[in-house]
This record gives C-alpha cells, structure tokens and sequence, in this order.
C-alpha cells in the first residue's frame, strides 16, 4: 500500500479548518489501510444496490434507484468501531461482503495481497459461499447450516464483524416492516429473501422437495407460486437463521470475556428479540424456531445430511 505511515502526525489544518476537539487532537484515529479500504470498498460495490430499497430513493444526480450496498458496509464498520473493535476488524467490516459478493477467490487474493492475512482470513470466515454460480444454484439450508457450524469457531474480531453484520441486516429488516405497516403488508417483506423464492419455486434453480436439513420442511409449501404460506415460511427461516448465528456466537465463553463484542452481541440481542416479536405477529409460531435452534445449539450444530 502506498499510503502515509499511520505514526505520522495529522496536519493541524486537517478537516478544513474546522475546530478540532477530543483528547487526541491530533492523533490518527483510523490506519491508513482503513481509509484505503474505505476506497477500495466503495469501487468494489459500485453498482451493488441495497436490496428491496428502490422506493426508498429513487434515481436522481446521474445515479441509480436505491440505497448504495456501501451504506451497509460503513454501518457495519462503524458498529465495530464504536464498540471498539481493532482498526484490523474495522477493516475487514468494510471488505466482509466483496468475496461473497464481488468476485469470489479471485478477489479473495488480492484482498489478502493488499490487506494482508489477518484481514483476508476474516473476510474468508465471513463469506458463506465464494463461488457465484454454486450459491446461485445451491439448497439454503445446507449452506447457512454449514456457515453456523463454522461461525461457532471463529475468533473475536471475526465474531465482531459477524455480529455487526447480523445487526446492520436486522436494523433494515425492523425498519422495512415498520414502514410497511400491517400483517398483510409485512408478509410482502420476505419475498426478497432465498426461502421464499425456494418455496414459491420462482428462482430457475429452485431445489425440488426439502431436504433434512430444512428443520421446517413441514410447513414448507409446495413450489406453487406467490402465497402467505410460503411468505411465512421464509420468515421461519429467517428468523431461524438470525437465532443460531446469535447462539453460536454467544456460546464460547472466551468470546464473552471481549468488551466490544460483548457490546455488539448484547445490541444482536435487542435486534433479533424485537425481529422474533414483529414475526410472531405474522403468524410465525416462533417458539418452534427457537427451540430448533437449541436443539442444533445443544447437538453441535450438526449437519443432517442428505434427504
């Protein structure tokens, strides 16, 4: 990286002038490869758009309907970093999504070769699938059942970034179903999510009957188009997914002995409590997703198998 060595001192006229405050004045508050990142993220996501948020700002300035993928990235970073995470976390915050998301180990590389291994390997951790055409194609279950099991194994930092993620994500959902109004209007919300699309069999690669890993293949309707039922089914899966990511990052106790995550998991918990409340007023029996998932808490988190 080309940047300024992060034991320079900032310049007094940094910031236009502007009256500088705090008890560090003049001390660099974030690393040069933060702001790097910070670049390097918004030229990654450039054309990615926040889904479902079209209507929330529509096209204007040359620019493109909808809220920028970045909005989330920096809110998840800025999560980290105000629980007081490590610049390292913080920075991978920003670059948690561009494997998954823009360009799989293509792009892994040269996040490592820019950001270095301890950067990379969070990112890695927080990728679910670096392959666009398998994820495309693949059963939900199976691949966000492999990522719980894996994500019970990470380590702070990556956990921290994890965490924030989930959060960011929830915050969006609450306010999305929120603005949507009633019951009716708020099933409406999880058509944008992979298990609806499963169930009302309107992606091209729509697995054919669930399998064992699917822990609510019994309320999961046959692939038959747009309906409440395969609406709330979504929710139970989404909501399932939202519980064991918060259980298998809350379960190791050498995590918990780590301030900033601990704050960020306590804010994961406000988030998802209120998620299971809103779903629970749809018609979701949530106390069955939520004893599934102690059930896979308590077993490990194991990997049913094939159907």
């Amino acid at each position: 990286m080309t940047t300024a060595p992060d034991t320079a001192p900032v310049s007094e006229d940094a910031g236009n002038d502007l009256e500088v405050t705090g008890e560090h004045a003049h001390a660099r508050m974030v690393s040069s490869a933060y702001v790097e990142a910070l670049g390097y993220a918004a030229g990654a996501h450039v054309a990615h758009v926040r889904k479902g948020s079209a209507a929330r700002r529509p096209s204007r300035d040359g620019l493109g309907a909808g809220v920028p993928y970045l909005a989330h990235l920096m809110e998840v970073s800025a999560l980290v970093l105000d629980a007081g995470g490590s610049d390292t976390a913080a920075i991978a915050a920003l670059l948690h999504d561009v494997v998954e998301d823009q360009g799989g180990e293509s792009r892994r590389a040269e996040v490592e070769q820019v950001f270095g291994p301890e950067v990379e390997a969070i990112v890695r951790a927080c990728s679910d699938s670096t392959d666009a055409a398998k994820k495309a194609s693949d059963y939900w279950f199976d691949r966000k059942r492999a990522h719980v099991r894996h994500i019970a194994h990470v380590d702070a930092d990556t956990a921290a970034v994890l965490a924030a993620d989930k959060i960011s994500n929830g915050r969006t959902s609450l306010a999305d179903l929120a603005a949507l109004g009633g019951p009716s209007a708020q099933l409406t919300l999880f058509e944008s999510f992979r298990p609806f699309a499963d169930a009302a069999g309107t992606r091209p690669h729509s697995p054919t009957p669930p399998r064992a890993a699917d822990p609510f293949a019994d309320i999961a309707p046959t692939p038959a188009g747009v309906s409440d039922s395969a609406r709330r089914y979504a929710a139970a899966c989404t909501l399932w997914y939202y519980l064991s990511v918060r259980r298998a990052l809350g379960a190791r106790n050498e995590i918990l002995h780590d301030p900033p995550l601990r704050r960020l998991l306590l804010e994961l918990d406000r988030v998802v409590d209120a998620l299971a409340e809103l779903v629970a007023g749809l018609g979701v029996d949530v106390d069955r997703v939520a004893d599934r998932v102690a059930a896979d808490e308590a077993a490990g988190w194991p990997d049913p198998g094939p159907a």
